[in-house]
């Protein structure tokens, strides 16, 4: 499963199906076979692990804002985000979604 791994952090955006994986595996097996086999290899099933990944993905991308807000001068993400955008992350997260 670890091409699956592979194939996952290639486009954490683009909704995948564990029935889209099943052809990967190059040797022919259920729906449920790959689910077990899934869970038991990753500790997750199929439709969890891509959530999994994003959430993880937002944490690291969260953390970097941090980062770098603090490595600019600002006290904090929110302050260094305003600045840059003119309105406060909430306010853009209204505005966009």
């Amino acid at each position: 499963f670890g091409m699956l791994n592979d194939y996952k952090l290639s486009d954490l955006h683009t909704p995948v199906r564990g029935i889209d994986w099943i052809g990967t595996l190059g040797n022919p097996v259920t729906k449920f076979q790959f689910c077990r086999r899934f869970a038991a290899s990753t500790g997750d099933s199929p439709s969890e692990s891509p959530m999994r990944l994003r959430v993880e993905n937002a944490r690291h991308r969260i953390a970097s804002l941090a980062i770098s807000a603090q490595d600019a001068g600002f006290s904090d993400q929110t302050h260094f985000f305003k600045r840059m955008h003119g309105i406060t992350p909430g306010t853009y997260q209204r505005v966009h979604s």
